[in-house]
């Protein structure tokens, strides 16, 4: 499984590479201890992050967790991108549910870039098809359906058509089936596999990643939950935190002291590269630990109490912001009510 796992990864590197930029992170080491195997920037898309794995069932839980943190702090979609799960292959055109992250194969993800975007998804464990609501009323109407008479065509409630116009649920393949020889394909909704989760996926939640570990890290954490910054903690990607507070997003290393120096310099350079690509702050929060002071190149580190002074700016920066913005709606609101009562008068 370790050698069809390399082999895998390599050939999806290289194909994803022909149609889009890609960074490939290397830290840790060993590829199935690892949670994000590359960052992906496609033209007029943001960047998202990728698992790269043979078989779905190699990413362990405490990966997707990390996996899925890291997507919703840091604002991106984050997918992992398998050939088989669970030994059976995956299907071209559908997206996963694979724990509350999106799981794909490399056609489905290569066909997204060119804007063919899959219909099916999965939802516990069946098919199901994202539907244009709008346009599934418009065509109904065209053929001069009503919902009752639309029901007893396709074989469903009256209520389950009005629910699909809505949006409100998603008919399962076979009825998907039986509405696009009724209405057409143009009613059949593609599933940006670059966009959010939670449009397709029930499972799928903000996720705090792994428990904080070393006295310094959860000491870290106490400090953003009081600054009430959203976080996660992560073990097996190139960072030990990433945090957001509106606009600001950042990756954080806190060397935890029992890192050899070769080891902690690769984990801060996957950090900053990543940083980098997905446009987002980085720091390395430390005391003047032995390992530190061998990466004669960084000259960057901060302690705890600077960087948290530094976070208390931002999140002062931000909560003025919030109220700027909250003033201006009330002002709205305001002169919204006094237009509409000189027009009553």
């Amino acid at each position: 499984m370790y050698e069809a796992s390399k082999e895998f990864v390599s050939k999806a590197l290289s194909l994803l590479s022909e149609v889009g930029d890609v960074i490939e992170l290397n830290y840790p080491r060993d590829q199935l201890r690892r949670t994000v195997d590359l960052a992906l920037k496609v033209k007029n898309r943001e960047a998202v992050l990728l698992k790269l794995a043979y078989d779905a069932e190699l990413v362990g839980k405490d990966e997707r967790e990390e996996l899925k943190g890291l997507s919703f702090n840091l604002k991106l979609n984050a997918l992992i991108v398998a050939e088989r799960r669970d030994g059976a292959k995956l299907v071209e055109g559908v997206v996963y549910d694979y724990g509350g992250s999106k799981l794909v194969s490399v056609d489905t993800l290569l066909n997204s870039v060119e804007g063919n975007y899959p219909a099916i998804y999965e939802e516990k464990d069946e098919f199901k098809v994202k539907i244009n609501g709008e346009a599934m009323r418009s065509r109904r109407t065209l053929k001069g359906h009503s919902l009752g008479s639309l029901a007893r065509a396709i074989k469903v409630s009256r209520k389950a058509i009005y629910d699909y116009e809505h949006e409100a649920i998603r008919p399962t393949l076979d009825v998907a089936e039986r509405l696009v020889r009724e209405l057409g394909e143009d009613i059949v909704a593609g599933i940006d596999v670059f966009g959010p989760s939670d449009d397709v996926m029930a499972t799928s939640t903000p996720s705090l990643g792994t428990k904080p570990e070393s006295p310094k890290e959860m000491l870290l954490a106490r400090k953003l939950e009081e600054l009430d910054m959203d976080f996660c903690h992560t073990r097996k990607a190139p960072l030990d935190f990433c945090l957001s507070r509106g606009e600001f997003k950042a990756l954080v290393t806190v060397p935890h002291g029992s890192e050899k120096p070769r080891e902690l310099s690769n984990k801060i350079h996957n950090m900053l590269r990543m940083a980098e690509f997905i446009g987002s702050r980085s720091f390395v929060v430390t005391d003047d630990s032995p390992s530190i002071r061998e990466l004669s190149w960084l000259d960057n580190a901060l302690t705890i109490e600077e960087f948290e002074s530094i976070l208390g700016e931002i999140v002062a920066a931000a909560t003025e912001e919030d109220n700027r913005d909250n003033r201006k709606a009330r002002n709205r609101e305001d002169n919204t009510g006094a237009d509409n009562s000189q027009k009553r008068q």
